[in-house]
C-alpha cells in the first residue's frame, strides 16, 4: 500500500481499490505465528516425498511455500506418493478454479487418510493466504498420519502418533493396587496408616 506523510498508510484513492487490496506478508506473518523451523520442516519433508525440488527463496518462507502449493499439483503429488492414485486428475492449468479444485482434492484426501478435522484448512486458507499457520499444521500432521500406515517405510514428519497398548492385569496385581498407600493421603485403602 502506498504510504502517506510520516510512514502512515495513505487511505486508498477509491473504494474499490480498497476491497482489491492485497495483504501484506507482515501482516499475515503476525496473524498466524507460524515457525520458521515448522516451515523448513514441511518444506523439506514434501521435497523429499515427492522428489521435487524446493523453489528458490529463503528456507523456512511461509510465502515460499504458499508460492509452491499454491497450484495444488505439489500437494495432489505428495498425497498419490503415499497412497497411489487416490488423486486421479490433477489440474495442471494455470486458472484459478482449478488450481483451488486440487486445493480441495488434497483437503478430501488427507481427511480420508486419517487427518484430524481440526487440523485440516479450507481452501481458500491456502489460495489467498487467509490462514497459511492451518496450511502448515495440516502438513504436519499428514506427516504424522502416514508413519501410522501400515508398511511405510519412507521419509517422516513430526512425532509420531500413540497407538493403543491394552493393559492386562490379574485379580491379585488389582487387589495389591487398591491396598498400596495413596500418595497423597499415605494411607492405604483398606484404612491402614501408614504414616510415622
Amino acid at each position: 500500500r502506498p504510504t502517506g506523510e510520516a510512514g502512515t498508510l495513505a487511505e486508498p484513492a477509491s473504494p474499490e481499490e480498497a476491497e482489491f487490496e492485497a495483504v501484506t506478508p507482515e501482516e499475515i506473518q503476525g496473524e498466524t505465528r507460524i515457525s520458521e523451523t515448522a516451515v523448513k520442516q514441511a518444506e523439506e519433508w514434501i521435497a523429499a516425498m515427492t522428489g521435487l525440488e524446493l523453489p528458490a527463496g529463503h528456507v523456512g518462507d511461509v510465502f515460499r511455500l504458499r508460492d509452491w502449493l499454491v497450484s495444488g499439483e505439489v500437494l495432489c503429488e505428495l498425497i498419490n506418493r503415499i497412497v497411489p492414485d487416490t488423486i486421479g486428475k490433477v489440474n495442471r492449468a494455470k486458472l484459478p478454479f482449478m488450481q483451488m479444485e486440487n486445493i480441495s482434492r488434497y483437503v478430501e484426501a488427507a481427511a480420508s487418510l486419517g487427518v484430524p478435522q481440526q487440523d485440516l484448512f479450507t481452501t481458500v486458507d491456502l489460495y489467498e493466504s487467509r490462514n497459511l499457520a492451518s496450511v502448515v499444521r495440516s502438513i504436519h500432521s499428514l506427516g504424522r498420519v502416514t508413519q501410522r500406515m501400515e508398511g511405510w517405510d519412507g521419509p517422516t514428519l513430526g512425532a509420531r502418533l500413540s497407538t493403543v497398548a491394552p493393559r492386562h492385569f490379574t485379580s491379585e496385581q488389582m487387589a495389591r493396587a487398591k491396598a498400596a498407600p495413596n500418595r497423597w493421603n499415605n494411607r492405604g485403602r483398606a484404612g491402614v496408616s501408614l504414616a510415622c
